[in-house]
């Protein structure tokens, strides 16, 4: 931030303070009217952990933090990879990566890590100038667990480590095959690596078919924040986060560390395993690569369900044995990293609580028009600090300010977070599910079933309150009625068409919207 803009953000911090103070302690006052205490109390708390994860997003901005340029080395060998399940993704994908791959600037080599040994992968490869590597029909690198399980991303680059990448390269660019790098993506990340501390380079993971359906949208704007503003914050701190989808990484310190891990969230173990051995990494804020997000409900929920998974499993069982290698504020930041993510888990208490309300006809003094009032009255302050924090987003000019979408996204996905989290407490393994690139998705086997029967479950509540008190209270029915509404609205949005997931056109319009807008909108240089 320059000057100029700490100064706003300090008198930002003072007024949102204040009115903070003022209309929180005004909604206390209205809320506590002492009969339905574990309702109001439940909800007091969602409030207070709605403000403070504002509050420490909006006080950390002044921490953001990118780092000084520095140009490549030419000594360094470099392999630039990317994986391929042609049971999931479409060849046509594959190679628009691959041509982009194989055209970024500085010395390298481009490999394919193919699954299934595919001929026309092979095929694609000669036509391209560029390496196949295969463990199909190997047994060694296609065990049913551990570092080399098969069917599974990290079994995969582990072996072409442990066949190629070790011996061979010192730098190993990695790629999912949706995401298309820039021309100049080594050239942006690979002069880092002069310090012989860092062991990765990450730049921020960034979508190019959002504007495909309602799904791309929602998904894309759940993570506007997180990949500029908080990794920004985050490097700053010193606890610079590993994300799968691109990044390059020091082959001596992937394989300091054993490889990537085996774990669906071997990003964020990698991220913890570096930092425990004592290497860094360096986060850079510029849109050097675009992928795919989700386009339909079925991948994204499976996406978020293998995601908030592997976030507790982190927590409940590796965090622990990581503990002691880690210090006071890894420990801290380990602990606390996506916690706000899983937020949506509160849905199915409130409705719990609704339905116990109906049935007994008890409108808590948080629902009524006061209180209804003065909470919105606070809503206003994150929002207008939300605006604000917008600038400081990565191309800010090409999302909106207001996350609409994103929020009715956490509507949706409660369903599979109660089953990640049950999955992650019983701990059993499960089959990696990777996020389909192809088009069209079947219904989900969750998203409809989950709210149809949230809906009758409020009809059947409401049905038996009236039968009880002859009437309910209209706070009451209006409740039910609005979140009925949002279930049957979620429920019925699985129905429509799929799309195409990778369309050129997309990639290309988005593109040339990232070259018009600035590399990065916000933080002050690494010292």
């Amino acid at each position: 931030m320059s000057p100029r803009a700490r100064s706003v953000h300090r008198a930002h911090s003072v007024v949102a303070g204040i009115a903070t103070l003022g209309l929180g302690g005004m909604w206390l006052t209205l809320v506590l009217d002492g009969l339905t205490v574990a309702a109001t109390i439940f909800v007091i708390i969602l409030v207070a952990a709605g403000i403070l994860s504002c509050g420490v997003r909006w006080l950390s901005l002044p921490r953001m933090m990118r780092p000084i340029y520095r140009a490549p080395s030419s000594r360094l060998r470099i392999a630039a990879v990317t994986t391929f399940v042609p049971t999931h993704e479409p060849l046509d994908m594959l190679e628009r990566s691959l041509v982009a791959m194989r055209d970024m600037q500085e010395l390298h080599d481009t490999w394919v890590l193919d699954e299934s040994n595919s001929e026309a992968v092979r095929a694609l490869c000669h036509r391209l100038g560029v390496r196949h590597f295969s463990r199909a029909g190997e047994p060694r690198y296609n065990q049913l667990s551990g570092t080399f399980r098969a069917n599974t991303k990290h079994g995969n680059y582990n072996s072409w480590c442990e066949c190629n990448g070790f011996a061979e390269y010192d730098v190993l660019a990695m790629f999912d095959p949706d995401h298309i790098p820039d021309v100049t993506y080594l050239q942006r990340t690979l002069g880092y690596l002069s310090d012989p501390r860092v062991a990765f380079v990450q730049p921020p993971q960034v979508y190019y078919n959002q504007a495909a359906s309602f799904v791309a949208r929602g998904a894309a704007e759940e993570s506007y924040s997180y990949y500029s503003t908080h990794l920004m914050v985050s490097y700053a701190l010193g606890h610079t986060i590993v994300i799968g989808s691109h990044g390059v990484h020091r082959l001596a310190a992937l394989q300091d560390v054993g490889g990537f891990p085996a774990h669906d969230a071997e990003d964020l173990y990698l991220t913890m395993l570096y930092r425990a051995a004592g290497w860094r990494g360096v986060f850079v804020p510029e849109v050097l690569a675009m992928g795919l997000t989700p386009m339909h409900w079925s991948s994204y929920l499976q996406q978020q369900q293998r995601w908030a998974r592997s976030l507790l499993d982190l927590k409940f069982r590796v965090l622990p044995a990581l503990a002691t290698r880690l210090s006071p504020l890894e420990r801290v930041a380990n602990l606390v990293h996506g916690v706000w993510y899983l937020r949506a888990l509160a849905l199915p208490v409130l409705y719990a609580m609704l339905c116990g309300l109906l049935v007994t006809n008890t409108v808590p003094a948080f629902l009524n028009p006061d209180a209804v009032l003065a909470l919105a009255a606070l809503a206003v302050v994150p929002l207008t600090l939300g605006m604000v924090q917008h600038r400081y987003y990565l191309a800010p000019d090409r999302v909106d300010w207001f996350h609409w979408r994103g929020l009715v996204m956490q509507f949706a996905k409660w369903p599979v977070l109660v089953r990640a989290t049950a999955q992650a407490i019983t701990g059993r393994s499960h089959t990696y599910a990777l996020t389909s690139k192809r088009a069209g998705a079947p219904p989900s086997s969750l998203l409809a079933p989950a709210h149809v029967t949230v809906v009758v479950i409020i009809a059947t509540a409401w049905a038996i309150g009236i039968g009880r008190h002859g009437a309910l209270h209209p706070h009451l029915t209006i409740a039910a009625g609005m979140v009925t509404a949002m279930s049957l609205a979620i429920a019925a949005s699985d129905l429509l068409p799929g799309v195409v997931t990778f369309t050129p056109d997309l990639y290309e319009m988005r593109r040339a919207a990232a070259h018009r807008s600035p590399r990065w909108m916000g933080g002050h240089d690494a010292t």
